[in-house]
């Protein structure tokens, strides 16, 4: 799949929707959602199989104004999966379960995008109930009687789980997922909980690395949604959306 992204805009939202809805043969309301993310970019536009029409398209929406290009839609991002890690004076040392090691210097590090990955999962099911009924107990004269009853029940539950993608260096970016992490790298600076430990290794990084561009937009479902547009599920598609900003993210 490719998608036609826009990867930034400034203007009226109006008017951007009316051009972009005009260059992609929409309306401005399938356009707009889009659009109107305070980030301003990136966002995509459409999703197609033929690379020649999403080509096409892009092309369009440069010759309205827009900065858009195709990129290949890629469920999953190349990423070490860090189990756990070490902070030195000068860097960042990471460790995965299959033993792979990375090392950065915090001087590499130039982007840290954090996310949020949410699964809702509904489950149905039929429940039989016994209900006493007034009329069988009549004609049965006034025998207590009862009859079957079906309803459907259905149970939501949600799951979620915080990101940070750290890019730099040589290597490909490296994947924290805060219920897989061993904390102990905090060292005295651990915390009781999965949470708040996470959060820690976000703000040291930060303090670690203010040169390094920060990004928290895809914490929010809101923002994953304007980035990915109306085909690509978060669930599934988050890293992609973590892909795209943060190429949006380089100097």
């Amino acid at each position: 799949m490719f998608a036609v992204v826009i990867l930034r805009w400034s203007g009226d939202v109006s008017a951007l929707a009316n051009a972009a809805a005009q260059a992609l043969g929409q309306t401005a309301y399938e356009v707009r959602a889009s659009l109107q993310s305070p980030d301003c970019g990136p966002a995509v536009m459409g999703v197609l199989a033929d690379p020649e029409v999403a080509r096409q398209r892009a092309e369009a929406l440069v010759r309205a104004g827009f900065a858009a290009r195709v990129v290949r839609v890629e469920r999953e991002l190349q990423a070490l999966a860090v189990r756990s890690f070490t902070l030195s004076e000068q860097g960042l040392a990471a460790q995965a379960r299959d033993q792979h090691q990375a090392e950065l210097r915090y001087t590499e590090i130039d982007r840290l995008v954090q996310a949020t990955w949410t699964k809702t999962t509904r489950r149905s099911k039929t429940v039989r109930e016994q209900k006493f009924s007034v009329t069988r107990t009549l004609l049965s004269g006034g025998l207590v009687s009862t009859k079957g009853v079906e309803r459907q029940e259905t149970t939501t539950n949600t799951e979620s789980d915080d990101l940070l993608f750290v890019f730099g260096g040589d290597e490909g970016p490296l994947r924290f997922v805060s219920k897989e992490l061993d904390y102990r790298g905090l060292g005295p600076a651990m915390e009781p909980s999965r949470t708040a430990s996470f959060a820690k290794l976000v703000a040291e990084l930060r303090r670690r690395c203010p040169h390094a561009r920060f990004d928290g937009r895809l914490r929010r479902s809101v923002s994953q949604a304007q980035t990915l547009g109306r085909t690509l599920s978060p669930e599934d598609y988050l890293d992609f959306a973590v892909t795209l900003v943060a190429e949006s993210m380089k100097p």
